[in-house]
């Protein structure tokens, strides 16, 4: 009789302890899906449709979420986040002089920005999955 009373104990401590462990990622894992959302939705985003201003409002919020991900990330992942950095720089850039001339060339870096941009969020999102 206590043996049969002791097997749905244990088991039930086993699960729950199981449960606990799944749901302990880093903060890394949070603001890096953050920070991958924002960028999908800069990529998605159609400058004759939305214009530079839209543009400029979600550059705004990948700068937060790109601050969040770096105050998350440890020295590993260091390297990685100093070239999204570089690489979100150059698109503030790109985008500042598209608002001040909007023309063919300075749109063109904008897309090209945007690329490159969403390339080094990639890789670090894939080098942030091992620890998630």
């Amino acid at each position: 009789m206590t043996r049969s009373i002791a097997l749905p104990v244990v088991a039930l401590m086993i699960a729950t302890g199981l449960v606990g462990c799944g749901s302990d990622k880093p903060p890394i894992c949070s603001s890096m899906d953050d920070l991958k959302t924002s960028v999908e939705h800069l990529k998605d985003l159609n400058v004759s449709e939305n214009g530079i201003a839209e543009i400029e409002s979600q550059v705004s919020t990948i700068k937060d979420d790109l601050g969040q991900v770096k105050d998350d990330a440890t020295a590993q992942y260091s390297a990685q986040v100093d070239t999204v950095e570089a690489d979100f720089s150059a698109l503030t850039s790109s985008v500042t002089a598209a608002k001040n001339n909007v023309d063919t060339a300075t749109l063109g870096a904008v897309a090209s920005g945007v690329a490159t941009l969403v390339s080094g969020v990639q890789s670090l999102a894939e080098d942030v999955a091992t620890t998630c």
